[in-house]
């Protein structure tokens, strides 16, 4: 793609005048040009393919021009302009227009993610000022031919390397990928990790025996690395002259971690989808030389999700990629396109190329290539801020489609575009607006009210961090009660995936944290299953088998002071009166399937890696665990239940689970709406146990 800026018919003010909700081709003339239109003080920089264009409203003045220009023209009407930055990448980009407005008097950050559902698109948006004054904002990407990529992708796509095939080249000592020298990129580049810090916490995925890991250390860095073949990390320490201990992993099954005697270097020898932040904590650097080349292509998403759980905050991550043609290696190391790697992480970091070098070596022509590009690009993950409440903003994004309805506050042109204009602040009046677009005949935009939630999690959990229920709190609801969370039905979105749960088992044991007095328990007994849950509110118990019309036994528990259990006659429902932490696989083995409906978001948010260890521990190895979460601004309400973002599910049970998103949907009823809530989802996760 040509670097050049694109050629843009500017309107005059007569034009403008005339078109007071101008379409995409009328302000831009695009001409299959990647064009974003923007308001205010912003980089005009190229992003994914994207040239930009900044226009003030109020003017009438557009402004074509470097940044530096533009910064100095605009500085000195700073409060007539809106300051607004995109970052939009996809796997599959759009080949046709999108369009996005803007308007919203409040300063706050937002992050959208768009599409997860449609060629997992990306788009994300934030403002630092914001006028009174009535602004569009417009998007349009076209022209980019993605069938290529596509086509690119799909000669590696279903390429797979066993784990025992790494652990045979090791064995078998071809390991071209290994540098006995540490690598130039990184000290290249050094700098820009650190950052002027001391003693950073390096994350080495699938980290083999790279001598740069005793370089950090030796800089008085610390490193964690990950690597499957025990051979690598044993000569890592030999050929470095370290001693070192070696201990198994408690939470992860058969796995080891080596320590140099000075603990600056620990390598764990694992599966690297079995590692989470539950066994290092986060880190402040990660150095990804050859780990997401290696890789199968089919698991980047997994591995994506893996990488951002551990970035802490402050996190630098240098990453090494390979760009060549696909049709003429199959791989290892793969091909790995900017678009993809943007899709993938654009939406929770900042993404810069750093470096950029030829890599065609012998060793790569001998593969079949005639040409070979390595990149280096620093991730920084994106900070948040808090939302102010009102927000007038709405998103839409149109597919395939001509619209050919107006109603107020949208404007619509034949391009396959839809401008949504200045929709008023008036709560009602935009879900009205939003519904009447619902309806256009073979519309398939999907709309997203960008109310409160924000990508970065970090954020949004330190809203509820040190919010702590004690258990007296919630006794003493049912002693009143008012125990509002309680349902007297079965709880649908259980009756929908239970084939998902059950997969063709029968008598499968379940397991049910926090259960209160679920009428769930019942319903799974009467389909031949069994049921285990723990509750810590006797009065819970009590009334389920009350209730149910069930005889029980009530016994205490010897190894737990103070705990009883409680059994119905058939044996088919066995409650446990406890603290969910007392609780442990000794007393009833592991578990088929675990039904949490209720308690992730009930638990005290501080106790989270707690819970998801216990719950780790009582997954029998074929468990299948349905987790509801819910998803708003948790500075609307402290809770419960809380907030859990989809970040930090992963975070806790990635390392032993493959983690699938089943349905989410609106959930907000009016009692949420009188805790202050404008927005809540509800999640329902499917976590398949993956533990050997």
């Amino acid at each position: 793609m040509s670097s050049a800026q694109p050629t843009v018919h500017l309107p005059s003010r007569t034009e403008l005048s005339a078109c007071p909700a101008p379409t995409l081709s009328q302000v831009l003339g695009v001409h299959q040009k990647e064009v974003i239109l923007r308001f205010g003080l912003v980089p005009v920089t190229r992003v994914g393919g994207y040239d930009a264009v900044i226009y003030e409203k109020k003017k009438g003045i557009p402004v074509s021009d470097q940044a530096d220009e533009v910064l100095s023209k605009l500085t000195g009407r700073a409060r007539d302009v809106v300051r607004v930055g995109i970052r939009s990448n996809a796997r599959k980009l759009l080949l046709l227009s999108r369009v996005l407005l803007m308007q919203s008097h409040h300063k706050l950050l937002l992050w959208l993610r768009l599409l997860r559902c449609w060629q997992r698109v990306h788009l994300t948006v934030w403002t630092e000022y914001l006028p009174s004054s009535n602004v569009y904002f417009l998007i349009s990407h076209s022209s980019l031919n993605m069938s290529q990529e596509r086509s690119m992708l799909s000669a590696q796509e279903q390429r797979v390397m066993q784990l025992e095939e790494w652990e045979e080249r090791w064995q078998q000592e071809k390991i071209g990928f290994h540098q006995l020298a540490v690598h130039k990129m990184l000290e290249n580049n050094i700098d820009k990790v650190v950052a002027g810090r001391t003693r950073v916490k390096f994350f080495f995925p699938l980290c083999g025996k790279a001598v740069d890991m005793k370089w950090l250390s030796d800089s008085g860095h610390s490193v964690v690395g990950v690597e499957q073949s025990e051979k690598g990390i044993r000569q890592f320490f030999e050929e470095s002259n370290m001693s070192f201990s070696e201990e198994p992993v408690p939470n992860v099954p058969g796995a080891k971690v080596f320590r140099n005697s000075e603990k600056s270097v620990s390598l764990y020898n694992c599966d690297i989808y079995k590692f989470s932040s539950s066994l290092e904590g986060q880190f402040g650097a990660i150095w990804d030389r050859g780990a997401f080349v290696a890789i199968n292509p089919k698991d980047r998403e997994k591995y994506a999700a893996l990488m951002v759980s551990l970035m802490a905050p402050d996190c630098r991550y240098l990453l090494d990629t390979l760009l060549y043609n696909p049709q003429l290696y199959q791989g290892p190391p793969f091909f790995v396109p900017d678009e993809q790697l943007l899709a993938l992480f654009g939406p929770s970091c900042d993404i810069e190329l750093v470096q950029e070098a030829d890599a065609l070596n012998e060793r790569a022509k001998n593969w079949g290539l005639d040409s070979l590009t390595e990149k280096v690009h620093m991730l920084l993950r994106c900070q948040g801020f808090p939302f102010d409440p009102p927000l007038s903003l709405w998103c839409l994004m149109s597919v395939a489609c001509t619209v050919v309805e107006t109603e107020q506050g949208v404007a619509t042109d034949t391009n396959s575009c839809v401008i949504v204009t200045a929709l008023p602040p008036v709560r009602q009046r935009e879900r009205d607006t939003v519904q009447k677009l619902k309806k256009v005949k073979q519309q398939q935009s999907v709309f997203i009210r960008l109310q409160g939630i924000p990508t970065a999690p970090s954020v949004m959990l330190a809203a509820q961090q040190n919010k702590v229920m004690a258990l007296t709190d919630w006794d003493r609801m049912w002693q009143r009660g008012r125990p509002g969370f309680h349902q007297t039905t079965v709880n649908r979105l259980l009756e929908i995936n239970i084939d998902k749960v059950v997969a063709g088992r029968t008598g499968v044991r379940f397991f049910f944290p926090l259960c209160g007095k679920a009428v769930d328990m019942k319903w799974l007994a009467d389909a031949g299953h069994s049921v285990v849950g723990v509750e810590f509110a006797e009065k819970a118990c009590r009334q389920f088998f009350e209730e149910n019309h069930m005889s029980f036994t009530e016994d205490s528990v010897p190894t737990i002071p103070g705990a009883k259990v409680f059994r119905n006659t058939e044996k088919t429902v066995t409650l446990y009166q406890c603290n969910i932490y007392s609780f442990n696989s000794s007393l009833e083995g592991q578990f088929g399937a675990i039904w949490d409906r209720g308690a992730l978001v009930a638990i005290n948010p501080k106790d989270r890696e707690k819970y998801a260890a216990l719950l780790t521990s009582l997954m029998a190895p074929d468990c299948r665990f349905l987790l509801d979460t819910l998803i708003y601004n948790p500075e609307k309400y402290s809770g419960p239940p809380f907030f859990v973002p989809d970040e930090q599910v992963h975070s806790l049970f990635g390392s032993v689970c493959d983690i699938q998103e089943l349905q989410k949907e609106d959930a907000l009823t009016e009692d949420f709406k009188s805790w202050g809530m404008d927005y809540l989802m509800e999640k329902i996760h499917l976590l398949v146990c993956n533990k050997s």
